[in-house]
């Protein structure tokens, strides 16, 4: 922040173009709109362009730069910059997600085992629909019963 403020004579209009500033760049992002800049994200860049030219830090600055500078002020993409409650709703629906893709991958562990093994269940229904159904279980630590169809 201070090499900027020697760069631009502390000029707070100076506008932040980060690139990934609703993602990777969000806390760089954070950390400049709480030093009362102007926080913009990078105009998305065609791979056309830079196609045979090469990549590097100081062409993509460069090329960053050109395509903010040509844009009115009105069609500059604002971070929004989150208080905690987009993040922890974030948080939450990933938590979420990443638990109904284990409940599924357990399913689908549990029906190969049961289609694998004779056991006298039919395997093209679900294993809570079988008519013979008391909740699927096999004996746990201290002899208590561990119910295979739903979370433990």
């Amino acid at each position: 922040m201070a090499w900027v403020a020697r760069r631009t004579e502390a000029d707070a209009d100076t506008l932040w173009v980060i690139e990934g500033a609703a993602t990777y760049g969000a806390i760089l992002a954070g950390t400049v709109a709480a030093h009362r800049y102007p926080v913009a994200e990078a105009p998305r860049m065609e791979a056309k362009i830079r196609r045979g030219v090469g990549k590097s830090d100081a062409l993509d600055a460069h090329q960053i730069a050109t395509a903010t500078l040509g844009l009115p002020v009105e069609k500059l993409r604002r971070p929004r910059l989150d208080d905690g409650v987009r993040q922890s709703v974030q948080i939450l629906a990933t938590a979420r997600e990443s638990m109904s893709k284990d409940r599924t991958r357990s399913v689908n562990a549990l029906t190969a085992l049961v289609r694998a093994n004779e056991l006298g269940l039919d395997a093209r229904k679900k294993t809570n629909q079988h008519p013979d159904h008391r909740g699927l279980s096999v004996a746990g630590p201290r002899g208590r019963a561990l119910h295979l169809d739903r979370p433990v």
